[in-house]
């Protein structure tokens, strides 16, 4: 856990991950005897079958109890450094309580909470009416583990009126800006402007604290326990609640209704970030994008808060009947608030299908081929798999004589591993592509010798810190055959690890009775066939465009828990033999990037935002402004830097992708697929690559020296 936390990408009603759910969780505030049999059934789980078991001693119960206390409190303005004290018995013995399925610690946690929680639902009201010194030069750092507990409850107050005073700056400076943008600028603080910020705030934590103390979230802060003592076996390790409600409308493959536009969650407000062309929603002509959403009509005619939900609650509030209308009451940055009305519309999940376009320069044609991650059968119980579309996706590559191909892996966690293999056959033909190595197992996964490649021009594969996993297999089997070239960030996630779904569930006569939640246990890891693993370290590029995409990105080396890397002996390795002039195309592309003025731009940008990000926030109005404003100038000159030229704009074309019905088409979707290729045609990271591609293409078949 360690407090890293990975956003998921959440279109309308549509998550781009499948978690699959079964039913509701238990009450552990009803039959407290429930938290010994989990505990008892994942440590045994954890212990016997874990790749790695790390033993359960002192230095875990500290991690344990400082994950725990960091969940809940991460800000440090809950507990004070007498419950910490209080609470340090337990420092050292959760191993021995795990050993015997004890739930004393959480228990003596929870209680403490219960008290804090009730406490600081009548601090905040009161910091808010009575002032937070704005005039007071002072800084905050949020989520910092290295800011102490409060040592009393004075001090805990302070503590608050920084934070309060964060958000309200936060929000001012928005709001100031927002208004510049209109009509007259702030200079100063108008009475109506500081009331209605102070009554947004007021709402936004009357929301988060109103269901702490529910059955339910206690419940859920139990589960989330079990999932830190997990993960403190590896990263990837987790113990997920059984929740029916935790499955996205659409992910069986039945219609369903919803609004045209992606959301993205930020300290638990949820705000409409992009317009789905041709949606009900664009043709609305309602101005939406960067508006928070505050409220949400259900399905009884109930103004429903969001703030505090998770994105998949607010998924199923967006989801309707057919012919309904989504009410909903919003706000933009100048806290002006709107009640606006959107027919819903049917809804396809089918944005993780994979995605074809032609790169057509210099008289050559080279295919580019996009997919979100390796899904398959193990995700939509259907025959759909992404390796039945990439043969689709090559079919019609070839027949508009490609000669060479892009496959874009930017983003991509990875997935069904298996339906990588598969796709390494279609790319390169038979044999080995990976090692899967067990506790006591060892098993080299590849194709058959009967196994005849689909595609033989040119191969460039672009990947960045993001992707993990299948992606890192194909992208290491591809280099280590010599197939084709790895262009991209300094190194892919490094997630060489392979999990197994159980669940625990309490039988009686051989039948569950009870599904108390699902364990993902790591089990094995993934090696390239030259033995070395794609864990920790992840897959370094032939040629390296960016040191990283995001300053906000992670890797596996982030994670403290995170299995290391290690290498396996291998006989009979022989890297595989190119059939282009290698290093002339590397050292052609490197001379390109080195010369690149937007991609050093970028770099320096990025280097100079990183800096001021992790920098304290001074809590004055201008101290406050003036950070705001070098952020979003940096970040303007990022995305300046990575827009081309006009005269630079890469010919893309493509008809619809095959696995799509014109007859059944939905209104937005064509649209939707034309912008996607418009935001291909401006991608600098892509024409450099294209011009990879076009070196090998040159340089294929001639006498290497």
């Amino acid at each position: 856990m360690r407090g890293i936390q990975k956003p998921l990408a959440l279109i309308t009603g549509i998550l781009l991950t499948a978690a699959m759910a079964v039913c509701q969780p238990v009450d552990i505030t009803k039959e407290p005897s429930h938290k010994k049999t989990m505990l008892d059934a994942v440590m045994y789980h954890l212990l016997t079958k874990h790749y790695a078991p790390k033993p359960i001693d002192n230095n875990y119960s500290q991690a344990v109890w400082d994950n725990f206390l960091h969940y809940l409190d991460s800000n440090h303005i809950l507990f004070l450094q007498s419950d910490l004290n209080k609470l340090g018995t337990h420092r050292h013995s959760i191993d021995e309580q795990l050993k015997t399925g004890s739930s004393a610690f959480f228990d003596a946690v929870m209680e403490i909470y219960a008290s804090r929680i009730t406490e600081v639902q009548r601090l905040y009201p009161e910091i808010l009416s009575s002032g937070m010194q704005l005039e007071k030069k002072e800084s905050f750092t949020p989520g910092s583990r290295l800011q102490p507990f409060p040592s009393g409850t004075e001090e805990r107050k302070d503590a608050w009126r920084k934070m309060l005073k964060y958000d309200f700056l936060k929000k001012y400076i928005a709001a100031k800006q927002a208004k510049g943008k209109n009509s007259t600028a702030i200079n100063t603080l108008p009475a109506s402007l500081e009331a209605s910020i102070k009554t947004s705030i007021r709402h936004q934590y009357d929301a988060g604290f109103s269901q702490q103390l529910s059955a339910r979230a206690i419940t859920e802060k139990f589960y989330q326990y079990v999932n830190i003592i997990a993960m403190e076996m590896d990263p990837h390790t987790n113990f997920m609640l059984p929740d029916i409600d935790r499955a996205p409308p659409g992910i069986d493959g039945k219609p369903y209704f919803s609004a045209g536009f992606t959301l993205s969650e930020q300290g638990g407000e949820h705000y409409i970030t992009e317009i789905i062309p041709g949606s009900f929603a664009e043709q609305s002509g309602q101005e939406l994008v960067n508006h928070r959403i505050i409220s949400i009509r259900d399905s009884t005619g109930k103004m429903t808060t969001v703030s505090g939900k998770t994105s998949l609650e607010v998924a199923h509030l967006l989801s309707g009947k057919k012919g309904s209308s989504l009410n909903m009451i919003i706000a933009n940055n100048s806290l002006e608030e709107k009640e606006v009305s959107i027919a819903r519309e049917e809804m396809k999940y089918n944005s993780y299908r994979m995605r074809s376009a032609i790169l057509e320069r210099n008289g050559k044609k080279t295919g580019y081929i996009y997919f979100p991650f390796f899904y398959g059968n193990f995700a939509f119980k259907n025959d759909i798999g992404v390796e039945s579309d990439l043969l689709r996706e090559l079919a019609k590559l070839n027949g508009l004589e490609a000669e060479a191909l892009i496959i874009d892996l930017r983003g991509n966690p990875g997935g069904s591993t298996s339906e990588a293999e598969r796709m390494l056959g279609d790319l390169m033909g038979a044999g080995d592509v990976s090692i899967l190595k067990g506790k006591n197992s060892e098993q080299v996964l590849g194709n058959p010798v009967n196994t005849e490649p689909r595609f033989k021009g040119p191969l460039t594969i672009m990947l960045d810190e993001s992707s993990a996993s299948a992606s890192e297999i194909l992208s290491a089997a591809v280099q280590d055959h010599g197939r084709g070239i790895l262009i991209g960030t300094a190194s892919s996630f490094g997630k060489g690890t392979a999990q197994t779904t159980i669940g625990i569930v309490k039988k009686e006569n051989d039948k569950a009775v009870i599904q108390y939640g699902t364990l993902k246990l790591t089990e094995k890891k993934f090696y390239r066939i030259n033995g070395i693993s794609t864990q920790f370290k992840g897959v370094t590029p032939d040629i390296v465009i960016q040191q990283r995409m995001s300053n906000n990105s992670i890797r596996e080396i982030d994670y403290p828990t995170a299995l290391p890397a290690d290498t396996l002996k291998v006989e009979n390795y022989t890297p595989g033999k190119r059939n282009f002039n290698y290093e002339l195309v590397v050292k052609q592309a490197r001379e390109r990037i080195s010369n690149n003025p937007a991609l050093q731009l970028i770099a320096e940008n990025m280097q100079q935002l990183e800096k001021l990000q992790a920098a304290p926030w001074e809590l004055t109005i201008q101290g406050f402004e003036s950070k705001t404003n070098a952020i979003a100038q940096l970040e303007a000159n990022i995305r300046k830097a990575r827009e081309p030229d006009p005269g630079k704009l890469l010919q893309v074309e493509s008809s619809l992708p095959p696995w799509i019905n014109p007859d059944t088409l939905l209104p937005f979707e064509h649209l939707q697929y034309q912008h996607w290729l418009n935001q291909l045609k401006k991608d600098i990271y892509l024409a450099e690559a294209l011009s990879v591609t076009e070196d090998m293409m040159n340089q294929s078949n001639k006498q290497l020296p």
